[in-house]
């Protein structure tokens, strides 16, 4: 009776131990709306507010495909510190450390893994960051999983488009959720003939933004109609263009104390790009 006394306290114990890790962890994240998730509290032992991002980028016309992973370390206000006696590895592969630099005195520190690493990241894969101080031994700083697979060939649109009818975007074997965000180019012609170009952006006024997918279910195939309205001349000019960029985010974990609002993130993103040309009869 004894011994099984002592193994019902011992489970007892574990048993508030995974309750309050799961706490801990619960209650050192922040879900922000259209942000990544960040740390809500500072942890112990903590020197850095720390900014983790990988993403993988696909583009068309021009095809571009490119595939980063950069860190940033920040001090409790904000302000970027440089840590040349800092290094991170991801997956044994060391980010080279730089300092970009503006006017006067504005230096801008991060990580980065070089292009030329030959490293390259799959989709819907672990991979682990670990930092070393002084050269120093590894120990582990951070955890991310890649999206899910997704590509251009995901998505059906046409290269050009009339600006008098609605266009529909078409995708299939969507295995996560994503962002669709979709923006205008105008075309201005003034009256001395001179033509100006003014791209759009995430941050226009008229941008559109649209889940795919909700409640962390994917929608695996879809549509998504813009009305023709959305095409129509003002006085910004003529819709010459579109963008639509398609992003799948995950959010990955710190094994490393850090100070709040640190994130560390994982994108896939598509970029497309459609020409608005002029009206077409039905």
């Amino acid at each position: 009776m004894r011994l099984v006394g002592i193994i019902a306290a011992a489970l007892g114990l574990l048993l508030v131990a995974i309750v309050a890790g799961w706490k801990w962890h619960s209650a050192r994240i922040e879900r922000q709306p259209d942000n990544p998730a960040v740390t809500a509290t500072d942890d112990a032992g903590a020197d850095w507010r720390a900014e983790v991002v990988l993403e993988q980028l696909s583009e068309q016309h021009p095809d571009y495909n490119v595939s980063r992973l950069t860190v940033v370390l920040r001090n409790s206000k904000g302000r970027e510190i440089e840590t040349p006696d800092t290094q991170f590895e991801v997956n044994g592969v060391p980010l080279r450390y730089a300092v970009g630099q503006g006017n006067y005195y504005d230096r801008h520190p991060y990580y980065r893994l070089r292009e030329d690493s030959g490293f390259g990241f799959a989709a819907d894969t672990t991979y682990e960051l670990t930092l070393r101080r002084a050269q120093g031994p590894a120990s582990p700083f951070a955890r991310i999983r890649t999206p899910a697979p997704m590509s251009p060939t995901s998505f059906r649109v046409p290269a050009a488009h009339p600006s008098n009818r609605d266009l529909v975007i078409a995708w299939t074997e969507l295995r996560q959720p994503a962002e669709l965000l979709i923006y205008k180019t105008h075309t201005l012609i003034d009256a001395q003939g001179n033509q100006a170009i003014e791209a759009g952006g995430p941050n226009a006024e008229d941008a559109i933004r649209q889940r795919i997918g909700s409640g962390g279910l994917a929608l695996r195939e879809g549509t998504y109609t813009i009305p023709v309205g959305y095409f129509a001349t003002s006085a910004a000019g003529r819709v010459s263009a579109l963008g639509i960029e398609i992003t799948a985010t995950n959010s990955g974990q710190f094994l490393h104390p850090v100070l709040r609002q640190s994130s560390v993130t994982a994108r896939r993103k598509i970029v497309l790009r459609i020409d608005v040309v002029a009206s077409q009869k039905p």
